[in-house]
């Protein structure tokens, strides 16, 4: 397996919410892991387990393509990230354009906490698709990082405008958040996140032909130069 890790145009910082007990074991292993990751100075061959460590596709995951698409690209979001906002927008759809049916794309939830709403971002997104499904998650996502709009912070008035557009049930939307009916689904990816030594978004895992990479930021030349790497091997 080789690897390449990268970094630049990222925002850093964790945030790990304020919830019951059923999440106390998640928190406790995806801050441990976070606080002891070295990124920029850990040598190439330390990181092959850990790309290992990416969880598994699942039923509860949100996808652009498909699980039999030859190249499988895991990316870690932030919706109040600019930079996450960019490589959606821009990034994604110019992959998407090259390769077609060959790649899918797999939202991973990292809400940063330089971002105080965005835990509560992520909990929303859920909440929505627990009501619409995989076209309504994909909408808000989308919606939410328009109006991010390079300027990261999202209000909560803001937020709340993009969901009642969805032609969602306030009140049900409502009693999801306010209850983190969604948090244990947020925090499985955080902590997965935290665990691989992730510490900023976007982060993307690329894997394709039984090899991995991993490129840290919004790195749309290093992203496609690693695919290309990775389908050559």
């Amino acid at each position: 397996m080789r690897f390449r890790i990268l970094h630049w145009h990222t925002h850093t910082s964790i945030l790990l919410p304020s919830i019951t007990l059923l999440g106390l074991l998640g928190i406790l292993v995806a801050s441990n892991y976070f606080f002891g990751a070295q990124h920029t100075t850990a040598p190439i061959e330390s990181h092959k387990k850990i790309l290992n460590m990416v969880k598994a596709l699942s039923s509860q995951d949100h996808m652009h393509g498909t699980s039999t698409a030859p190249i499988q690209v895991f990316v870690y979001m932030d919706l109040e990230c600019p930079y996450c906002a960019h490589f959606h927008t821009v990034g994604i759809p110019k992959l998407q354009q090259i390769y077609g049916d060959t790649i899918a794309f797999t939202y991973r939830h990292f809400p940063l906490k330089i971002h105080p709403t965005a835990y509560g971002d992520a909990e929303a997104s859920e909440c929505v698709a627990l009501q619409t499904g995989e076209e309504g998650f994909w909408k808000f996502v989308d919606r939410m990082f328009a109006q991010n709009n390079g300027h990261g912070d999202i209000s909560l008035t803001e937020r709340n405008a993009i969901v009642k557009s969805l032609s969602i049930d306030m009140i049900k939307f409502s009693t999801c958040l306010s209850s983190h009916a969604t948090s244990k689904r947020v925090l499985a990816d955080l902590t997965n996140g935290a665990m691989i030594g992730i510490n900023s978004t976007p982060t993307i895992v690329i894997r394709a032909n039984g090899d991995s990479a991993l490129v840290a930021g919004d790195l749309y030349d290093s992203v496609l130069m690693n695919i290309q790497t990775l389908e050559r091997n």
